[in-house]
């Protein structure tokens, strides 16, 4: 006889649905982000001609590569990916939060997931003038 171990004598509370949605929503963010770093790597993997130089590469050479796209995207994603997450999980919450009646603010009305504030833009921003600085100094 089998027993299942995620069986509960009691329903759980409504803190530990809520901690429950949670996991659930970064996990589902998380999974979004690591198939995005996905596709855009093999994007860029495209970009790249194989077969103008001196060896042209075979279909193991080829495979390995693909295994080794994934690999990366696998630790990138682990190491925190590039923040996509984070932005997901937080609409996500905000989204759930306000059908829910919580402290989040109304749905937002225009595009699919435009940003909170002018806070955020402001910060992406300077983030993106901050790397550029740093590349120009190298």
């Amino acid at each position: 006889m089998k027993i299942n171990r995620f069986f509960q004598a009691h329903p759980p509370t409504p803190s530990q649905q809520k901690e429950i949605l949670d996991q659930k929503m970064r996990g589902a963010a998380k999974d979004y982000e690591k198939y995005f770093l996905d596709q855009m790597v093999k994007a860029m993997r495209k970009t790249v001609p194989d077969e103008k130089g001196l060896i042209q590469k075979n279909f193991a050479e080829k495979l390995y590569s693909e295994n080794l796209d994934q690999e990366y995207v696998k630790n990138w994603s682990e190491a925190g990916g590039v923040g996509l997450s984070d932005l997901i999980y937080q609409q996500l919450k905000e989204q759930v939060e306000a059908l829910s009646g919580g402290p989040a603010q109304a749905l937002p009305k225009e595009g699919p997931m435009p940003l909170k504030s002018e806070g955020n833009k402001l910060r992406a921003i300077q983030a993106y003038k901050k790397v550029g600085r740093e590349n120009l100094d190298e």
